[in-house]
């Protein structure tokens, strides 16, 4: 059969067409089908010469208190570990970072006394120590006036840090329970209490114990996001206390972190969830079987979440986990 004049080349431009058009529908199946099968991945970052109390970030590093091993610096691109500030055998139990300032809180076993210690975060150098008797357990954070707020023993201290000795500017007691962590949430702060149970809610402002909310669980620590405070118990079961309603809910999490931007992150054996505030997930990325395989029989903890990179600990050792988030790749988030 003959062509009419032209149609041969019409013909050809049609079939180039069909077959441009299925090698960018391939192309994109492809694309999709490799980043929907795209996975975490993690790594062991540093492993620590002893369990690990405390982390915080410093610029590229992390600054870790690792008990009576001192200070250390872990660089997050390489991680190498060096030591920064050595407490010739007393422990580092927190860390407080201010105004450019390290803030350790230490503590001797002979004699049961805790120190503050104020150290140079980049090159490790002694500025100065305040004594602070025994029975501290937690520091609780900068006010905006500067003052330290400090749990002790039955009651917080608010503290001027800067004079280079103890100056209690004032303090208020809680009696009825043994106090642990506290966090600082504007001007009100949140203490967990034990063999009591609940939380102890103080004004900084006024300085004074506005409320005690209730609950069965004897409390260990809290982190406060909005109008929830996830909690953690004396078992290690993570909660959430609805500050509104004074409800409490048991969580199946093992444990919860309030970035400094108010995101909260929730870790499982399986996940790390983003929580809205409302507590509901809005996004996840699964942590890989090896990981939890590696995590099982340990309490590990969520120390910091960026948007490529997760860091874990678990006694000794400082992890770090390459997400792939769902939300970012079109797909629902839902819990585990």
């Amino acid at each position: 059969m003959t062509l009419p004049s032209g149609a041969d080349g019409g013909h050809m431009r049609r079939l180039f067409f069909v077959v441009l058009i299925g090698v960018a529908v391939c192309a994109a199946v492809m694309g999709f089908a490799l980043r929907s099968g795209e996975q975490p991945t993690w790594s062991v970052l540093a492993t620590l010469p002893e369990r690990i109390r405390d982390v915080h970030a410093h610029g590229d590093d992390l600054l870790v208190a690792a008990g009576r091993e001192g200070l250390l610096r872990v660089s997050t691109v390489t991680g190498e570990v060096t030591p920064l500030f050595d407490l010739k055998g007393l422990e580092i139990v927190d860390i407080e970072l201010a105004a450019g300032v390290t803030h350790l809180l230490t503590y001797a076993a002979e004699n049961r006394r805790n120190d503050l210690y104020l150290v140079d975060p980049n090159t490790g150098g002694f500025i100065r120590s305040i004594t602070l008797g025994g029975g501290v357990t937690d520091l609780a954070g900068f006010l905006a006036n500067g003052r330290l707020a400090v749990i002790q023993g039955v009651q917080v201290r608010f503290l001027d840090v800067e004079q280079g000795r103890t100056r209690t500017r004032d303090r208020v007691q809680i009696t009825g329970g043994i106090l642990g962590d506290a966090d600082l949430a504007g001007e009100r702060l949140y203490v967990a209490r034990s063999y009591a149970g609940g939380l102890a809610v103080v004004d900084t402002t006024a300085r004074e114990l506005v409320e005690l909310i209730e609950v069965e669980p004897w409390l260990m620590d809290v982190s406060v996001s909005g109008s929830l405070a996830y909690v953690v118990d004396k078992d290690g079961n993570v909660g959430r206390v609805d500050l509104n309603s004074r409800q409490y809910t048991a969580l199946e999490y093992t444990d919860v972190l309030v970035a400094p931007d108010g995101t909260t992150y929730a870790l499982t054996p399986e996940a790390v969830l983003e929580l809205d505030d409302q507590g509901e997930v809005v996004d996840r990325t699964k942590v890989p079987a090896d990981l939890t395989a590696a995590l099982e029989g340990t309490r590990p903890s969520l120390f910091e979440v960026g948007a490529d990179y997760a860091i874990i600990t678990a006694g000794d050792r400082l992890l770090w986990l390459d997400p792939v988030w769902k939300k970012r790749r079109g797909q629902v988030a839902k819990a585990d």
